[in-house]
């Protein structure tokens, strides 16, 4: 994924990544791939239970075989993104919880419109 976000940004392309960046290593080589780039980051707020509940109602995941509710509610239990960057950026953390899925739409489409 790194790879061709690096790829994207050198062609003068964006990129959207979507990962929960919950290692220092994945966010440290986000910051290099990303040092010349507007870099944003949106952090998706979401109740361990909720995030379990979620994925039972939606199903295995086709692509990440290995995801399990363990894993998904692990995910859904904090990692928290903000910092650790290296430089600052702009960063929106959008409340799932409290939030229905139109509005967080309309809050990330408002975001990455800056």
């Amino acid at each position: 994924m790194h790879l061709a976000a690096e790829l994207l940004l050198a062609a003068g392309a964006s990129a959207i990544l979507d990962a929960p960046y919950g290692h220092q290593e994945d966010r440290e080589e986000l910051a290099r791939i990303a040092a010349d780039a507007d870099l944003r980051l949106i952090e998706c707020r979401v109740l361990p239970e909720t995030a379990v509940r979620r994925f039972r109602q939606r199903g295995p995941d086709p692509v990440r075989l290995d995801l399990t509710e363990e894993l998904v509610g692990a995910d859904g239990a904090g990692v928290h993104v903000r910092g650790g960057l290296g430089r600052a950026c702009p960063a929106l953390r959008v409340d799932t919880e409290a939030l229905s899925l139109p509005e967080c739409l309309e809050r990330i489409e408002s975001f990455l419109r800056l």
